[in-house]
């Protein structure tokens, strides 16, 4: 079978799969940035024991979320933190976030929007 290629609405659902998953923690913290995430890579590019560190002082928890969920899944499917150097790594999940955050404010999936929002809410602890 032909593997399909990623577009937002499958990368979405990756993404809310992996913040689904019972070893995925989030976690209210006052940083001194936005947000961080730490997390457990395996030899097979497998990612376990995710906790991602947000400040409940800043706005756009969405964003933050598929910001370091981006991380970890650019590193399982391109080994992104392998090629490049952090600042490199960083621009282009930047451009992905902004991207993915772009459509999910289109008023067509407001409706994926609320219910990224909420799912964030439930795992917060």
């Amino acid at each position: 079978m032909a593997k399909l290629k990623m577009n937002r609405p499958r990368l979405l659902a990756d993404l809310r799969r992996m913040l689904a998953r019972p070893d995925t923690k989030v976690v209210e913290r006052r940083l001194k940035i936005c947000g961080r995430s730490t997390w457990k890579l395996h030899d097979d590019g497998t990612t376990t024991d995710v906790t991602i560190y947000l400040d409940p002082r800043r706005d756009g928890h969405v964003r933050l979320i598929l910001h370091e969920l981006l991380h970890l899944r650019m590193q399982a499917l391109l080994g992104i933190s392998d090629r490049l150097v952090y600042d490199l790594e960083e621009d282009a999940v930047c451009a992905w976030e902004k991207n993915l955050y772009g459509w999910l404010h289109d008023p067509k999936h407001h409706v994926e929007l609320e219910s990224w929002s909420q799912a964030i809410k439930r795992k917060i602890q």
